[in-house]
């Protein structure tokens, strides 16, 4: 609801609505309401066309926006490169919305990973290399970014489901169970 306030014969308008204030000052009450009455209209009508968080944030945004709160954290430069990594192997879906990714999305992408050949050890240049696959640890690892990147989108107010939650939960238990 509008607040108006007289001050010097002038009439003060003040809209706010979810955080957000426009205000504006009139000669006449009745310019101060009706100007009240119109901001709060497009309030309302831009709320009843506004599409969820998880619609509009991408990827590389929910990425990006987790490693900047990890630098302005002073987090170790491995966790964040840890993340860039982690980004780097998603390369072909940073432009997809975050609500994209379902469950069965990371399942797949879980069995992509197991058979994905890494290179281990020695100069990044050198092509003979040894090449290998990765263990239950690094892909435990991996997920458990992606469910970081998850949970601070949750704490930020987007409602999504943590699917990468899950399968690290997944791999943690396939992971005791070798070890038995």
């Amino acid at each position: 609801m509008a607040t108006i306030r007289e001050n010097n014969g002038r009439f003060s308008v003040l809209v706010r609505k979810r955080g957000q204030s426009h205000g504006a000052t009139f000669d006449t009450r009745e310019m101060a309401e009706l100007w009240g009455q119109y901001k709060e209209e497009i309030i309302h009508n831009m709320e009843m066309f506004k599409p969820p968080e998880k619609e509009m944030i991408l990827l590389k945004d929910a990425f990006d926006l987790k490693i900047a709160e990890m630098t302005k954290e002073n987090k170790d430069k491995r966790s964040i490169a840890d993340y860039h990594a982690t980004l780097n192997l998603m390369s072909e879906y940073q432009n997809k919305e975050i609500s994209f990714f379902d469950y069965n999305f990371y399942q797949d992408l879980m069995e992509k990973w197991k058979n994905l050949k890494i290179f281990h050890g020695g100069n990044h240049k050198d092509i003979n290399r040894e090449s290998k696959l990765p263990s239950i640890k690094t892909l435990i690892r991996r997920f458990a970014i992606l469910s970081a990147i998850y949970q601070f989108l949750r704490e930020k107010g987007v409602d999504i489901e943590n699917h990468p939650q899950k399968i690290t939960t997944f791999l943690r238990q396939q992971d005791k169970g070798e070890k038995e």
